[in-house]
């Protein structure tokens, strides 16, 4: 537990300390750029880089990769302790490992979609005004709409692998179901067969 919070704080305070670096390198930078620079990039474009993209590195190289490496070694020190305890049943549930690692990646990939329309979304609001005069509402809709075409076509890829692993789940749990009830038809066919025996007997 010590250890834990002791790595916690260590990311956490690298990670602050990294980003102020980044946002200062960055700062200074923006300041020494020449007029031409700032008529081929955006305003909004700046200010996102200084704040949003740099919390989303601070978040990503602190906390989140905490998470991300807790995880990790707790999904392998499991992994051996199954192994250990079970290796056939933990090997058999090994084999549904390719989906999971198969549905991350579609997962980061959807992502990216993402947050290309929502860079677009930031710059048509951040100059909205010139959106209006020019009358490009319809031309700015249908940019920000071909992002979210390419989202919805990952998100369905990633629902049908999704689907099929569950289907194999479900199948486990209903292959353990099936052969409790075969269990107890078995006990009533014995049952019966007795009975039946008895009757015979009597005849």
């Amino acid at each position: 537990m010590l250890l834990s919070l002791f790595g916690y704080l260590l990311l956490t305070i690298t990670s602050k300390r990294q980003t102020n670096r980044i946002r200062i390198k960055l700062y200074k930078f923006l300041l020494t750029r020449d007029i031409y620079y700032y008529d081929t990039h955006k305003a909004g474009e700046m200010s996102s880089k200084l704040s949003t993209n740099i919390d989303k590195i601070h978040d990503g190289i602190g906390f989140k990769l905490y998470s991300l490496m807790a995880l990790f070694f707790s999904c392998i020190n499991t992994t051996i302790l199954a192994f250990i305890i079970n290796w056939k049943l933990t090997l058999i549930m090994l084999v549904l490992l390719p989906s999971f690692i198969l549905t991350a990646l579609m997962t980061m990939k959807e992502l990216q979609p993402y947050s290309k329309s929502a860079a677009i979304a930031q710059e048509i609001f951040s100059s909205i005004r010139t959106v209006f005069a020019y009358n490009s509402s319809e031309y700015e809709q249908l940019r920000y709409n071909k992002y979210l075409d390419s989202c919805k076509h990952e998100n369905r890829k990633k629902g049908i692998v999704f689907g099929c692993y569950m289907a194999i789940i479900m199948n486990f749990l209903l292959i353990g179901s099936l052969s409790q009830n075969i269990h107890s038809l078995s006990e009533v066919c014995g049952a019966a067969t007795e009975i039946w025996q008895t009757l015979d007997e009597e005849v």
